[in-house]
């Protein structure tokens, strides 16, 4: 025959018991342990549409400005822009800038992130604050042509 063994515990033992914080777990980050394996960054939605390496990382260096700039002029925290870039870069993994105006994603990406990052503005902020970039792009380009 087996006895079974009972542990008695009083009431206050309990309650330290629930209470007992838990140690944090740890995260390991290093170059082996990337969040994006290579396969995803070598061959791109974009790259299989035919668009090449350096115009696809212009691309995405133009759309962070733009979202940048958009924080800058809505008064954005630095918190919500960068986490506008970070969902731009993510969508880009996904879906190719051939079929998907960069422009559009990028508007998009500062609207979501600032209601993300509490700090919503409207979205006819969003679109006038893009319409007023564009603006003053062409602005520049007009003027760099000389008419």
């Amino acid at each position: 025959m087996c006895k079974m063994e009972t542990e008695t515990m009083t009431f206050t033992d309990m309650v330290h018991d629930r209470h007992k914080l838990k140690q944090p777990t740890k995260v390991l980050l290093t170059l082996s342990n990337v969040l994006l394996p290579k396969e995803k960054i070598t061959s791109t939605p974009s790259m299989l549409d035919g668009l090449d390496f350096e115009t696809e990382v212009d691309l995405r260096i133009v759309g962070c400005e733009w979202i940048q700039t958009a924080g800058i002029l809505l008064k954005l925290p630095q918190v919500a822009m960068a986490t506008g870039q970070v969902l731009f870069q993510r969508f880009y993994y996904t879906k190719s800038f051939v079929r998907h105006p960069m422009e559009i994603t990028a508007m998009a990406c500062t609207c979501l992130a600032s209601k993300v990052e509490e700090s919503p503005r409207r979205i006819r902020d969003v679109i006038n604050v893009y319409h007023h970039i564009r603006q003053v792009l062409n602005q520049k380009i007009d003027y760099a042509i000389g008419t």
